[in-house]
């Protein structure tokens, strides 16, 4: 049932709203303007706000940018027909999070009920990804400031990489080189520190014989992963981990979409979740998605902090971790989005005897993940959305076969 938070500063908007509203499959929960809406939000957690202003649209659609800032949920702006705020206000400052619909006069409430009911449920079926976006763009614009991503250059450490052109290629495993990992201290989840180097660990574990996946991205990734996730095949027993550069807000609900369509359970961890076959582990937006390894050879998820210096949750972290963790079949993708992490991760990969698959050019929102990393000459194979499952299985299957 959609739960649908009221926020209004006029008793017969109230009744208007709560009229049209009870025509539907809806929970609704009432609230003065005048109230604190940060604390109704956090008690109910509503699928939809609406807030309802009789006198200035504008002071409506503020409001609604600040709870887009800090408790992100889509919203409908009820007030004044203003046309030119309106237009200009949605435009600039609510990203599509935020519909507005004009007050109705006595003889209006019908058709309005049935506009309200129609965009309550647009509203509350939207895309995770899109509020994300608005989230991000409201958080900056309350801070008065950009804040677009911090991206630093990595240096380019594997070297004599060949690219490939078929998606039945796969790398000898004679010519394995393992990246062995770089010896760290483990210490509590809340000050673990987040290098892109691999995990303290020895590789003397058993092996791993279903095949590891790790999939990267930012700009235009959601969606593509969820296509992925979506046809990913159960029989294949991959372990999956998802880097999508997103906020914290949004990482459990992309999660829960994830699993939702996916034969995969779909989670996002906690630190020191075991790494299990057919279960994907998608990165927390607070945190970089590691790999430890315990006594008994199991490994493990280890958060690692955000430190300030690359997206985060990294790529290449990631990457990384995977690649000095992992010694079964391998496979690392990268898709759309903007910046250069996930380079050192496809090179980690690569340098482990794994698979790397980059996201072509003419499909990609933005094309600057996938472009850094083909540049490196370590990326296997360039293949459009609709054919990178296909691409995975021949790859992991050519893998686990030999």
């Amino acid at each position: 049932m959609t739960r649908v938070l009221v926020v209004d500063d006029s008793p017969r908007l109230r009744s208007v709203i709560g009229n049209a509203l009870a025509t539907g499959d809806y929970d609704v929960v009432t609230t003065r303007l005048d109230d604190d809406p940060h604390t109704h939000l956090e008690s109910t957690g509503p699928d939809v706000v609406t807030i309802a202003v009789t006198d200035q649209l504008a002071d409506g659609l503020e409001i609604a940018q600040r709870l887009l800032a800090t408790s992100p949920t889509p919203t409908l702006v009820v007030g004044p027909d203003e046309t030119a705020d309106r237009a200009r206000t949605v435009d600039v400052a609510t990203h599509d999070a935020v519909d507005v619909l004009a007050t109705p006069s006595d003889d209006e409430t019908e058709a309005f009920g049935t506009e309200l009911v129609e965009t309550v449920d647009e509203l509350a079926a939207m895309d995770v990804a899109t509020l994300a976006v608005a989230h991000t763009a409201a958080t900056a614009r309350s801070l008065g400031t950009s804040r677009a991503a911090p991206q630093r250059a990595l240096a380019d450490d594997a070297r004599g990489c060949v690219t490939r052109s078929s998606a039945n290629t796969t790398p000898d495993r004679a010519d394995r080189s393992p990246v062995e990992p770089t010896p760290t201290h483990a210490t509590a989840p809340e000050q673990r520190s987040s290098p892109v180097s691999a995990p303290s660990t020895t590789r003397e574990h058993s092996p791993v014989d279903s095949p590891t996946i790790v999939v990267g991205a930012s700009t235009g990734g959601p969606s593509l992963i969820e296509r992925l996730f979506a046809t990913l095949p159960a029989a294949l027993e991959a372990t999956v981990l998802v880097a999508q550069h997103m906020p914290e807000a949004f990482t459990p609900r992309f999660a829960a979409r994830l699993d939702a369509v996916s034969e995969y359970d779909v989670i996002e961890p906690t630190d020191g979740d075991r790494l299990r076959p057919e279960t994907a582990f998608v990165a927390p937006g607070n945190s970089h998605l590691g790999i430890e390894i315990d006594s008994d050879g199991h490994r493990r998820v280890a958060l690692l902090e955000e430190d300030g210096r690359r997206p985060t949750p990294s790529i290449d972290v990631t990457m990384t971790q995977v690649a000095g963790a992992i010694d079964g079949p391998l496979c690392g993708v990268v898709l759309s989005g903007m910046g250069r992490d996930g380079v050192a991760g496809i090179q980690a990969i690569k340098a482990a005897g794994g698979y790397t698959i980059a996201q072509n050019e003419a499909t990609s929102s933005v094309f600057g993940i996938p472009a850094k990393a083909i540049e490196t000459g370590c990326v296997d194979d360039i293949v459009p959305p609709d054919a990178l499952v296909e691409t995975i299985i021949d790859a992991m299957a050519g893998e686990i076969d030999e």
